[in-house]
């Protein structure tokens, strides 16, 4: 007989799913890239249609290898002057070893951005507590897809500082909490919430993780892995 299940019942664990808690993910790390054509250039090595962002837009994306297997998943931030790629830790070196080769830094440099930070609002109250919020440094923020669990990203560019005590004292105030790590987990397993590097890798391709729909633009013009992604589409399955 198959044991019974006892969801967590945690503080953190409740706000996420009745309430509003505060995540800020260890496991994300932000590259800046910059110039006049960053964007031209990024739309030929990423699968959302990054030209077609305008600043305080947002994409999830795709980046893949010629053979169609990701490199990265990052969600895109189109920037008043740049493009914020956040992207997991686990996907930075291969994603600075393609852009490396693939992205001129004469016409578009790009930074790591050790000091940045993705302060998350998550849990059925958390767009209405973020819509009270007026903070300092005005940061980008992202809504965050159903798919994702709902809420908002804040993207704390130039560190955490005031405005991450800000959102964490409009949290609390509401009856929320603070994440934990083992929380977030728990939550994130239950909405099928994929992390690069555990449930994505590149064994994968682009539609046995589920993206699809969120993160290919099969209208923009063509991009590195396009010819495989297409061809699986259209065909309409995977070999496996």
């Amino acid at each position: 007989m198959p044991s019974p299940h006892f969801p967590s019942t945690s503080p953190g664990y409740e706000a996420l799913t009745s309430g509003v808690g505060v995540w800020v993910d260890p496991d994300r790390t932000h590259v800046r890239v910059e110039g006049s054509m960053a964007a031209r250039l990024l739309g030929g090595l990423l699968s959302a249609d990054v030209e077609a962002l305008r600043p305080g837009d947002s994409a999830l994306s795709f980046v893949l290898t010629p053979k169609g297997r990701p490199i990265a998943v990052p969600t895109v931030v189109r920037l008043e002057e740049a493009v914020l790629l956040d992207v997991s830790r686990a996907a930075l070196p291969g994603l600075l070893d393609h852009f490396g080769t693939y992205l001129p830094p004469r016409f578009a440099p790009l930074t790591v951005l050790e000091e940045a930070r993705r302060v998350s609002l998550l849990g059925p109250r958390a767009s209405g507590v973020a819509a009270g919020l007026d903070l300092a440094g005005d940061p980008p923020l992202v809504p965050r897809a159903p798919e994702e669990g709902g809420g908002v990203d804040f993207y704390l560019l130039a560190g955490e500082g005031e405005d991450r005590e800000a959102i964490e004292r409009a949290a609390l105030a509401a009856g929320g909490a603070i994440v934990s790590p083992a929380d977030y987990e728990t939550w994130r397993i239950e909405l099928g919430v994929p992390r690069f590097g555990l449930d994505i890798t590149a064994d994968n391709l682009p539609q046995e993780t589920g993206l699809v729909s969120r993160a290919v633009s099969f209208d923009k013009g063509c991009y590195t892995g396009q010819e495989v992604v297409a061809r699986i589409h259209y065909r309409g399955h995977v070999n496996r």
